[in-house]
């Protein structure tokens, strides 16, 4: 009886502890169940859902614009920083040229042609356009206003400003082309008459057309100013540079002046120094092919 009584017992306190557990599982809630309940709730709102699109495309267009932003800055930074770099290695470039060539132009008045030409082509390797860069500073740099009072002086005693008249103009006034330096001293040039004067002038360019030694002779007195822009010399020197054809086909009513024809026409220099460059294809041997 008591073994029987006992099974009992056991087999209610079965079905109470069945019952208790059924009654917890019901009860229990799982966690994040109801938040994730109100989610789904406002999940089914359309407002709601717009809302969400709108500012997740304001927040992706706000982080490109800033994205594109930065990137522009740092573009631009660094366009900056190779600008300078750029600059200041051009001008270090055309510092040393400079010096190149103006040691080359030291190097020619002293005679030593073979150091010029090798400063000058260095030059020109570095910048190319180095002497018209020169030219155009050192002409730019040399410009000076003429004085006022020096200009009406001229205007009130000559009334003229072609120098070349206003000497010529001198000349008659004094009577004679040329002058001692010293009054005690004599002066042997200028007991010689024009007409053989002006036979020397030409003998002084000579064959080789020593323009360069005229213009040196007419810096020396007012005469040789004079001798040294005779239309006549300067016509047969631009006939010996350009031709005889090419003289006889000019008009003299575009010609008025055949010095500064000769200046300004193109026409190779016969003092001084050429530096050039050649490129040329050369076929190989044939016996290597």
């Amino acid at each position: 009886m008591s073994l029987e009584k006992g099974k009992e017992d056991l087999k209610i306190s079965n079905e109470e502890t069945s019952e208790d557990d059924s009654d917890s599982e019901s009860n229990l809630v799982p966690l994040f169940a109801e938040d994730e309940k109100d989610e789904n709730d406002d999940s089914c709102d359309p407002t709601n859902v717009l809302h969400f699109q709108n500012s997740a495309e304001t927040t992706l267009y706000n982080f490109r614009k800033e994205w594109k932003s930065e990137l522009d800055s740092r573009l631009k930074e660094s366009n900056a920083i190779s600008m300078e770099t750029k600059s200041r290695h051009e001008q270090l470039l055309h510092d040393a040229a400079t010096k190149l060539f103006l040691e080359g132009v030291d190097c020619e008045r002293r005679g030593d042609m073979w150091e010029a030409v090798r400063r000058y082509m260095g030059a020109v390797r570095m910048v190319p356009d180095i002497e018209s860069k020169l030219y155009s500073e050192h002409s730019s740099s040399n410009l000076i206003e003429p004085n006022d009072c020096q200009r009406s002086r001229s205007r009130s005693l000559y009334g003229s400003h072609d120098l070349e008249k206003v000497l010529h103009k001198r000349v008659i006034e004094r009577g004679k082309f040329f002058e001692p330096e010293f009054a005690d001293k004599p002066c042997p040039v200028a007991l010689l008459p024009v007409e053989l004067l002006s036979i020397l002038m030409r003998y002084i360019v000579g064959s080789e057309l020593d323009v360069h030694g005229l213009e040196l002779l007419s810096m020396t007195s007012i005469g040789f100013y004079l001798l040294a822009r005779d239309e006549e010399l300067w016509r047969a020197i631009c006939r010996r540079t350009f031709g005889v054809k090419y003289i006889d086909s000019i008009s003299f009513a575009t010609v008025t002046n055949w010095r500064q024809m000769f200046i300004t026409y193109p026409h190779p220099y016969l003092h001084g120094v050429y530096i050039g460059k050649m490129t040329y294809l050369r076929n190989g041997e044939a016996s290597f092919q």
